[in-house]
């Protein structure tokens, strides 16, 4: 456990994401997508986005704005909403 500790830790590139601004909204999003009772193409498609994008959010792709991560979390939980109302 503690080598595998040691890989992540000493990796520049994951450590620059996981300090980043946007890492706790690509977290938010995975947990969001956890919730929603749909295949994940499908979620995508209601964003209006390509599932290699989608998974861009969920990866912590830096070159992606804060607010882009933001109004994905804001649709992702409007979705939701729309699928509670309907169960």
């Amino acid at each position: 456990m503690y080598e595998t500790y040691e890989i992540f830790r000493s990796s520049e590139e994951l450590n620059k994401k996981i300090e980043s601004e946007q890492f706790p909204y690509s977290e938010e999003i995975l947990s969001l997508r956890g919730k929603i009772d749909l295949p994940f193409l499908e979620i995508a498609k209601r964003l209006d986005i390509s599932a290699e994008e989608y998974i861009e959010y969920e990866y912590c792709n830096l070159e992606i704005p804060v607010e882009k991560y933001q109004s994905v979390i804001e649709k992702l939980k409007e979705i939701i909403n729309e699928t509670q109302r309907h169960t």
